[in-house]
């Protein structure tokens, strides 16, 4: 993080502009403007901390300004993330993504770290295959028919501790009607009739059923 000092003095001048140590030797003394310092946070450091930006005139006198460290490790949490399961006909998928707070002594969210990602993957007899790479998408979604999909909503907080939000829900899209064909069991047909037929879907959820129906003859 970076420390800014803005300061004047309009007599004798700014001499110096001292930035304290924080984190062991990392303090800094500046004599001319910016007055700015940047420290390093790891999330191994403990050091939650007052300390003093002080400001030396041309006369030697001096002035103080505070500002605090406080140690955050902590990912925002909380909020609901989810979106169906299963096989559906539509293409549109709704993800609802969480409110997360950064509650305690927390930096605060970052909105602006916000990114919903999906994962695709080919939908065959029902299975989805691998799936491929995450990448940056919005709600509610588009899914190819034939695809399966599975979703993440990743932010942080002002320090970049970030929260992964998953779901075990996966998105199956078959928006097409299965293909089917009737063998002709032949002409003048009498007691048990076999039939036979053949079906596949090519959208991908795979064949749930197979239904024969007959319709009697009017003569």
């Amino acid at each position: 993080f970076t420390v800014d000092a803005t300061t004047s003095d309009p007599q004798s001048g700014v001499a110096q502009v001292q930035f304290p140590n924080v984190f062991g030797t990392d303090g800094d003394v500046q004599a001319s403007a910016p007055y700015s310092h940047g420290y390093s946070w790891n999330a191994g450091e403990t050091t939650s901390t007052a300390a003093s930006v002080t400001v030396t005139n041309g006369t030697g006198a001096t002035s103080d300004a505070s500002f605090t460290v406080t140690r955050d490790v902590t990912a925002p949490a909380g909020g609901t993330f989810t979106y169906p399961d299963g096989v559906q006909a539509s293409s549109t998928v709704t993800i609802t993504t969480p409110n997360a707070t950064d509650a305690g002594a927390g930096a605060g969210v970052d909105s602006s770290s916000a990114v919903l990602e999906r994962q695709t993957a080919t939908l065959s007899a029902g299975s989805c295959g691998a799936f491929g790479l995450w990448s940056a998408v919005t709600s509610p979604d588009t899914v190819t028919s034939g695809r399966c999909a599975v979703y993440r909503f990743r932010i942080s907080d002002r320090v970049a501790n970030e929260a992964v939000y998953t779901s075990p829900n996966v998105v199956k899209v078959d928006s097409g009607a299965p293909n089917s064909s009737l063998d002709d069991p032949g002409a003048n047909l009498r007691g048990t009739v076999t039939l036979t037929a053949t079906a596949s879907d090519p959208g991908g959820s795979a064949i749930a059923s197979v239904s024969f129906q007959r319709r009697p003859s009017s003569g």
